[in-house]
C-alpha cells in the first residue's frame, strides 16, 4: 500500500507531501501519517523549516464527510493541528486548489501560508450544519477578526487567495511554481530569523468590535437563515475567542461541534449532501451510453423562462441561438440578458472579458430553421399542448434524426406532448426553476419512448450549467410541481375554513420555508395552475376532492399575481413587497359562504401540520407510481426547487424525524374527520411496519422510472 504522506529532504528543508486522491481529504490514515512526518521533522536537527502541500493541484478539502457518520480514528484533526503548531521549527503551507473546511484549518495551524492565485479558501461546514471544529473558529479571528471570520465562516462562500492575501490569510501569492516559491518561501524565513507565528499564541482584536458586535451579528443571522443552529454556535465559538486563552476556546468549539454533529438538523443537511451528489446518476442507463456532444443550443420562446435559460446557457460557454416569431420579443429579451449579465458583473461574478463573451455568443432569430445545425434544442414557449406538439413536429423536419429536443413544461406530461411524433425517441424533458438562471433545480424528464441518449444528454447539459439535475417519469406536473399542487390546493382549503393569508405565509416560514404558500403563488404567478387545472378537469384527469376555488377566483378577478400588482396581496408599482389586501378576505369569504363552509379560526400548528403531511403522503404517492428514481431525489427537488427548509431535508427526511409512526396516525385521524384526501399512501403505511426510512439513497427496485417498469 502507498504511503499517502511523504516527507522528502532538500538540503535542510522537509517536503512533506499528501496524495490521497483526489482532493486529499483528511482521512485517519492521512492523519496518522502526517503525525509520524511531523514528529519525524521536528526531531531531525538537520532539517530546519518544513513546507506542506497536497498533490493533485489540491491542498486539501477537509475531513473525509463519511467520518462523521462513525467514531473519529486517532488521531483526531484537533490533536494532529495541535502537533503542528507546538512544532519549534518554521512550518510552510503551499496552498494549491482548494484548502476548504478541515483543510483551512491545518493550513491555520501552520505558521505561514503561501498559495497559488487560483486556490479557493473556504469554511463550507455551516451547509453541512457543523461549525469549524479543528480550531477554525479559534485561529481565524485571531488571524483576519472576528468580523471577517464570521462572516467567511456563516456564508460558506469561497474566497480567492488574493482576497486571502488582502485580509492578511495568506502571506504570499503567485501565479505559478508554487512549490519552488514555498521552499524559497521557507529559506526566506530562516534567513531573515523570522519568529515562529503561532495563531494560538495571539490575541483577537476587539478594539473595532462595537459593545453589541455579537448581538448584531447574531440578530443579523436569525433574519437571513431562520431556524438554523450551526451559524449561532458560531457566533458563540468566535466570540469565545475574544474572551480567554486559546486552549479554552478551542475546547468549547469541540463541544459546540459535537453538540451540532449529533443534532437532527447536522443529520438531515449532510444526508441532502449525499443526496445531492446522488442525484445526477442515472442508474439504469447502459454503461456504454454516450450523451451527444453539444457544440451549440438552440432556444424556442423568448419569454421570461427563455430569457433565463438562455443567459444560463450563454454562462456555460455555449454559443446560443433564441429563435422567436415576434420581434418585439427577442429584443425584449435580448436587452434583458444583457441587463442580466450585467447585474452578474457588478456582483463580482463576471469580470468585463467574460460578460462580452458570453453576450457575443447570443443569436436571434425569427426563423426556426436557424437552429437546424445545433445538437440541441429546448422549448420555452406557452403552457398548451397543443402548440408545443405543433412545434416539436415542425422542429423534427429541421433538425437531424441525432439531435435533441428538451421541452421545458413543468404541468404537462411528456408521454401526451409526445403522441402522433414521428421520433418521440428524441423529446426529453428539461423543466428549469425560474429564474432559470438562478436556481439550480433541472428536473429531466424520461418519457416512455425518451431514448436513452437523449436522458444521458440533458443530464450531461444540465451539469455543465452547473445544475442540480434530477430524473422524473412522465407524469401531470412532474415530481416538483405535483406535490405543490396539492400543498397549494390545501392552503386554499386552509383559507376557505378560517386560516388568513398573512398568517398562513409566516407559519411557514417561521417552520423554515422559503416563502409562505401564498407569497410563493404570487411570484410564480396564479395563472400557470390556474390553466393547468382547467386542462386537467376537461382530460378528466383531476379527480382530486379539494381543488383551489380561491385561486380560480384571484385569477378570474385579473388578481394574477405580482405581474398583474394584485393576487393573494396586492404589490405597489415596481414593488414586490406583498401588502394585505381586504379584497382577498372578502374573495375568501364569499367563495366559503358559497360553498356552505362555516369559517373559524385555525391555529398556525394545524397549518404547518397540514401542509407539511400533504407533502409527505403525495412523495410516498410519487414513489409508489414509481416516477422518481429514489426517494432522496423528491428531497433534493423541494429543497432547491421549492424553498423546503435545508436544515430539515426535505419532506421525507423531515417525515423521518418526526417518527413514521405519528406521521400514518395523524394522517389517519385526519382521514376520519377530513375525507379520502387524507388516505396514508400504502409505501409509507408499508415503511412504517418494516421500519423502513423514507428518507433513502438507494435506487427503487425495478428502476423506479416508469418507463422501465413496464419494460
Amino acid at each position: 500500500m502507498c504511503d499517502v504522506v511523504k516527507l522528502e529532504r532538500e538540503d535542510d528543508i522537509a517536503i512533506i507531501t499528501i496524495n490521497n486522491p483526489p482532493v486529499n481529504a483528511l482521512s485517519g490514515r492521512v492523519r496518522r501519517e502526517l503525525k509520524d512526518a511531523f514528529l519525524t521533522f521536528q526531531k531531525d536537527k538537520k532539517l530546519l523549516a518544513a513546507v506542506l502541500h497536497g498533490e493533485h493541484e489540491a491542498f486539501s478539502a477537509g475531513v473525509d464527510i463519511h467520518e462523521f457518520c462513525k467514531p473519529t480514528e486517532a488521531p483526531s484533526l484537533p490533536e494532529l493541528l495541535a502537533i503542528i503548531d507546538e512544532i519549534e521549527k518554521p512550518v510552510v503551507a503551499a496552498i494549491d486548489g482548494n484548502a476548504l473546511g478541515g483543510g483551512l484549518e491545518l493550513a491555520l495551524a501552520c505558521h505561514y501560508r503561501i498559495a497559488h492565485s487560483h486556490a479557493q479558501l473556504g469554511c463550507p461546514e455551516i451547509k453541512l450544519g457543523i461549525l469549524p471544529g479543528a480550531g477554525g473558529t479559534q485561529r481565524l479571528p485571531r488571524l483576519i477578526g472576528a468580523e471577517a471570520a464570521l462572516n467567511m465562516i456563516t456564508s460558506a462562500q469561497f474566497s480567492s487567495a488574493r482576497e486571502g492575501g488582502l485580509t492578511g490569510l495568506i502571506d504570499r501569492v503567485v501565479d505559478d511554481n508554487l512549490l519552488p516559491n514555498a521552499k524559497d518561501y521557507a529559506r526566506h524565513l530562516l534567513r531573515t530569523h523570522s519568529p515562529i507565528r503561532r495563531l494560538s499564541e495571539r490575541k483577537v482584536n476587539t478594539a473595532v468590535l462595537n459593545k453589541d458586535f455579537f448581538e448584531d451579528y447574531r440578530e443579523k443571522l436569525a433574519n437571513a437563515s431562520p431556524g438554523f443552529h450551526a451559524p449561532l454556535a458560531a457566533v458563540d465559538a468566535v466570540e469565545a475567542a475574544t474572551k480567554g486563552k486559546f486552549a479554552k476556546g478551542i475546547s468549547y468549539e469541540r463541544s459546540l461541534f459535537n453538540e451540532c454533529l449529533q443534532s437532527e438538523q447536522s443529520r438531515a443537511q449532510r444526508y441532502l449532501f449525499f443526496a445531492q451528489r446522488r442525484a445526477p446518476r442515472v442508474d439504469f442507463l447502459a454503461a456504454d451510453t454516450t450523451p451527444l456532444s453539444v457544440r451549440s443550443i438552440g432556444i424556442v420562446g423568448a419569454g421570461k423562462m427563455g430569457q433565463g435559460i438562455t443567459t444560463s446557457c450563454l454562462l456555460a460557454g455555449y454559443p446560443v441561438i433564441l429563435v422567436d416569431n415576434d420581434s418585439h420579443a427577442l429584443d425584449v429579451a435580448r436587452t434583458a440578458i444583457e441587463q442580466s449579465l450585467t447585474s452578474l458583473l457588478r456582483r463580482h461574478k463576471l469580470t468585463h472579458k467574460q460578460r462580452d463573451a458570453a453576450f457575443y455568443r447570443l443569436t436571434t432569430s425569427h426563423q426556426l430553421a436557424a437552429v437546424s445545425e445545433t445538437e440541441l434544442v429546448i422549448e420555452a414557449i406557452q403552457e398548451h399542448a397543443d402548440a408545443k406538439r405543433g412545434l416539436f413536429a415542425e422542429l423534427l423536419t429541421v433538425l437531424s434524426t441525432s439531435a435533441v429536443i428538451a421541452t421545458n413544461t413543468s404541468t404537462l406530461d411528456i408521454n401526451i406532448l409526445a403522441a402522433g411524433l414521428t421520433s418521440p425517441g428524441q423529446l426529453v424533458g428539461m423543466h428549469f426553476f425560474s429564474p432559470a438562471h438562478l436556481m439550480q433545480l433541472v428536473e429531466v424528464v424520461q418519457g416512455d419512448d425518451t431514448s436513452p441518449t437523449a436522458v444521458a444528454t440533458a443530464m450531461a447539459v444540465a451539469r455543465s450549467l452547473k445544475k442540480v439535475a434530477v430524473l422524473s417519469g412522465g407524469s401531470d406536473s412532474l415530481i416538483g410541481n405535483r406535490m405543490l399542487s396539492v400543498y397549494s390546493r390545501e392552503a386554499d382549503a386552509l383559507l376557505l375554513e378560517g386560516a388568513g393569508v398573512e398568517q398562513a405565509d409566516n407559519a411557514m416560514r417561521q417552520f423554515g420555508m422559503a416563502m409562505g404558500p401564498f407569497q410563493m403563488a404570487d411570484l410564480v404567478g396564479l395563472e400557470g395552475g390556474y390553466h393547468a387545472r382547467q386542462s386537467r378537469q376537461q382530460r378528466g384527469a383531476d379527480n382530486l376532492p379539494v381543488t383551489s376555488p380561491v385561486a380560480d377566483k384571484l385569477v378570474e378577478a385579473e388578481r394574477k399575481g405580482q405581474r398583474t400588482e394584485a393576487g393573494y396581496y396586492r404589490y405597489e408599482p415596481g414593488s414586490r413587497l406583498p401588502v394585505a389586501d381586504a379584497a382577498v378576505e372578502n374573495i375568501i369569504a364569499s367563495t366559503a359562504a358559497a360553498l356552505s363552509i362555516h369559517r373559524a379560526p385555525v391555529d398556525n400548528n394545524t397549518i404547518v401540520r397540514r401542509l407539511t403531511l400533504r407533502l409527505i403522503n403525495e412523495a410516498c404517492k410519487i414513489i409508489e407510481e414509481g416516477i422518481v428514481q429514489r426517494p432522496s431525489d423528491i428531497d433534493v427537488i423541494w429543497v432547491n426547487g421549492y424553498g423546503f427548509p435545508l436544515f430539515r431535508g426535505g419532506p421525507l427526511c423531515y417525515a423521518d424525524s418526526l417518527g413514521l409512526d405519528n406521521v400514518v396516525a395523524e394522517l389517519e385521524a385526519l382521514e376520519r374527520s377530513s375525507g379520502p384526501r387524507w388516505k396514508p399512501s400504502s409505501y409509507l403505511t408499508q415503511a412504517m411496519a418494516s421500519r423502513t426510512p423514507l428518507a433513502s439513497l438507494d435506487t427503487l427496485p425495478v428502476d423506479g422510472i416508469k418507463r422501465q417498469r413496464r419494460a
